[in-house]
């Protein structure tokens, strides 16, 4: 199968045969950093277009990137810093899973079982 890509050179037009192994975005990458003109990231690239495909599925699926991967799976541990609760999310709600004794929940009267959809005025 072969494919006609214009644009990246004004005086020809590049034309690719594919077999089963090839990525077409793979090879669109490859085109890109050795004909564009001005240098680019391709990492960057790889990370828009999977942000881009994860996008159209739905809105609950997201791409982070590894840094980002890192700090969420800190937060994901199942405690809310400063309210003293451990959690749980499921099916896209808070569910308290426990309140740590003398902490802030336990003076508002937060307890397991209780579901947070709100937080000033934010629902999730």
């Amino acid at each position: 199968m072969g494919y006609k890509i214009q644009g990246l050179n004004n005086k020809q037009a590049d034309t690719v045969l594919f077999n089963s192994g090839n990525s077409k975005l793979d090879y669109i990458l490859q085109l890109i950093n050795a004909k564009y003109v001005d240098d680019v990231n391709i990492d960057s690239i790889y990370d828009g277009v999977i942000t881009s495909v994860l996008e159209n599925l739905d809105p609950h699926s997201v791409y982070l990137p590894p840094v980002e991967s890192q700090q969420e799976a800190e937060i994901m541990e199942g405690n809310f810093d400063g309210i003293g609760i451990e959690f749980m999310i499921l099916k896209d709600t808070v569910n308290v899973v426990n309140e740590i004794a003398g902490g802030p929940s336990e003076k508002l009267g937060i307890s397991a079982g209780d579901k947070i959809l709100k937080v000033d005025d934010s629902v999730f």
